[in-house]
């Protein structure tokens, strides 16, 4: 399906057009499914969730209420990767036990070779919502790194500036996290 196309079911998926909702759901399953599959590999290994119903939660949770415009097909990327984390982060919420874990290295975890807890994953979601906040473009370079993981070349197209600031906004923005979660 070309852009256009899919730029104008995205705004009638907004409007409330539910033909255009499964339409959308169709045309993008395998890159949501993709991403839902990249962030259940920092979940543990016994999560209840499963990539296509973390998509499902987050369509019916999240996405139907999308109060911007959405502007193209990455943009609903990266609003729906910020869905699922929300999805993911209510499930820990509701599954957080007493008992302590130990801790993960924030850097391992950043480079995907370490499971969360619940409780590091609540934090984690804590220190991504405050970068979003202080580093709004640090933070928009890390979500399509991170969750959609665009390329440095791709993101600077999306972000309209060039593949050094890229890097330098990602690198920050690691830092940024693996200090908050240290």
């Amino acid at each position: 399906m070309d852009s256009p196309d899919l730029t104008e079911l995205l705004r009638k998926m907004q409007r409330g057009d539910d033909g255009a909702q499964d339409a959308v759901y169709s045309a993008m399953h395998g890159e949501l499914r993709r991403i839902g599959a990249a962030l259940m590999a920092h979940e543990r290994p016994d999560h209840t969730l499963q990539p296509t119903a973390l998509i499902s939660q987050a369509f019916v949770e999240h996405l139907r209420a999308i109060s911007c415009e959405i502007r193209d097909r990455r943009h609903f990327l990266a609003i729906a990767a910020g869905a699922m984390r929300r999805v993911l982060i209510d499930h820990a919420r509701k599954h957080k036990t007493a008992k302590r874990t130990p801790p993960v290295p924030a850097k391992e975890f950043l480079e995907g070779r370490a499971e969360a807890s619940a409780n590091f994953l609540i934090d984690f979601d804590r220190a991504v919502s405050e970068l979003e906040t202080l580093h709004p473009k640090s933070f928009e370079v890390f979500q399509y790194r991170y969750y959609l993981q665009c390329t440095l070349a791709e993101v600077a197209s999306i972000c309209g500036t060039n593949i050094t600031q890229v890097r330098q906004e990602y690198q920050f923005a690691l830092a940024f996290l693996a200090h908050r979660l240290e």
